[in-house]
């Protein structure tokens, strides 16, 4: 009697142990021909390549890890020592420098101050656990003080109130959406859940999440095909559910986006992929308003995607590996040309004011030659990613201003 042959394991041994995803090839997958690593399969004979391949990166970039639901541990710890006993924040002079691996793409792929951070905001995350670390060699770890992770949650979290209040958030401009005649669905979609979001109360909330949880199942339905703005606005719209997911505090809604992790990143780097986004010279501005304000939206959503996973890696596990692709991206942190109204008001702008391109996360013109009042609320989340609350706050009261933030 012949012995059923077991189907094979969805990754080999070394990708499976490093949490990383597979490309299942044969007789070596990607990772392994790009690391010269033993590839072996559990569920078949081992095998193993002679050739040695030179050690070059993989056409779209590395692996992203997957971090998966772990421990049952349910006394939750108080803020200050749940981030004490993170690694990496013992220095705490240690820089951020924020960035995410993206996974490797196979050829067959075609201003609320009245926000507060307490400890309800990292309860959910005392019920995960880290499944493995990643490689320290494989990429660049980047920690943070608690006063930046206090900082760039809270101004994350006012964004589904701008896209309420005003239409339009730092990285979410009506004008991206150009070929439809309305807001697209997938954004009206969003800003209905973030509506009924800021009204949430004991009695509604059971209900405000089935919804909140109904439309993302909605906007994560398979399609056959989608345009480069239809993949930018389902990114929006993703992006907005888990900022409202992962930083509310309830356990299930931290849950469910933790599920959805994985698309987050799929769809952030593909959109990458498709549009260049990550080598854009910059040093040619658009003549259109309208290809302009596409382009800065592609840029400023995939910065603002890879912020949010940046933050749940530090919350959960205490650092992040989101270091080369934030800090490979680059946009306009001039509010006058994000802001402007029209493209008449856009041109105006662009002779008017330097446009603070940020080129690679480098801010040296900028704080050389800018001040506070010039800069979006994008351009200060990521100086304050990058050179902290304090550092920011210096600058601040160099340049003659009186506001500093908290």
């Amino acid at each position: 009697m012949n012995t059923p042959t077991r189907s094979r394991q969805k990754s080999c041994e070394q990708c499976s142990s490093s949490k990383r995803q597979c490309d299942r090839g044969s007789p070596k997958c990607s990772r392994c021909t790009s690391k010269d690593l033993r590839c072996l399969y559990k569920s078949t004979p081992r095998h193993h390549s002679a050739e040695t391949d030179s050690l070059t990166p993989l056409p779209n970039g590395q692996f992203t890890g997957n971090f998966q639901p772990g421990s049952s541990n349910t006394q939750v710890p108080s803020l200050d020592n749940m981030i004490a006993e993170q690694p990496g924040f013992q220095d705490l002079s240690m820089p951020l420098v924020p960035g995410v691996f993206p996974p490797n793409l196979s050829m067959n792929m075609v201003e609320a101050g009245n926000l507060t951070i307490d400890d309800n905001l990292f309860a959910a995350f005392n019920n995960y656990a880290m499944s493995s670390r990643r490689d320290p060699y494989d990429c660049e770890l980047g920690v943070m003080d608690r006063s930046r992770i206090r900082f760039l949650i809270r101004q994350m979290k006012t964004y589904p109130t701008l896209l309420v209040q005003n239409g339009k958030a730092p990285f979410i401009h009506p004008q991206a959406s150009h070929p439809w005649p309305l807001i697209p669905p997938p954004l009206q979609d969003a800003i209905a859940a973030s509506a009924l979001y800021l009204s949430k109360n004991e009695k509604n909330e059971t209900i405000m999440w089935d919804i909140v949880s109904a439309k993302v199942a909605v906007l994560m339905e398979a399609r056959a095909s989608w345009s480069v703005a239809e993949h930018l606005t389902c990114l929006q719209a993703l992006v907005i559910y888990q900022i409202i997911r992962l930083f509310d505090g309830d356990i299930r809604a931290r849950a469910d986006a933790e599920t959805s992790e994985n698309t987050l990143v799929d769809w952030t780097d593909r959109l990458v992929a498709r549009t260049g986004a990550n080598i854009s010279p910059g040093t040619v501005v658009s003549n259109s308003w309208e290809n302009w304000v596409f382009e800065e939206a592609v840029s400023r959503t995939v910065i603002v995607s890879r912020m949010v996973q940046a933050m749940f890696m530090i919350v959960k596990q205490g650092f992040c590996t989101l270091v080369e692709a934030v800090t490979e991206m680059s946009f306009t942190a001039q509010k006058a040309l994000w802001y402007a109204p029209t493209a008449v008001h856009w041109q105006q702008a662009c002779k008017q004011n330097k446009r603070f391109y940020l080129h690679k996360m480098d801010f040296t013109e900028l704080m050389a030659e800018g001040d506070l009042s010039e800069v979006d609320e994008l351009g200060v989340l990521m100086l304050v990613c990058y050179k902290g609350v304090d550092d920011v706050n210096e600058w601040i009261v160099r340049k003659g201003g009186t506001v500093l933030l908290e």
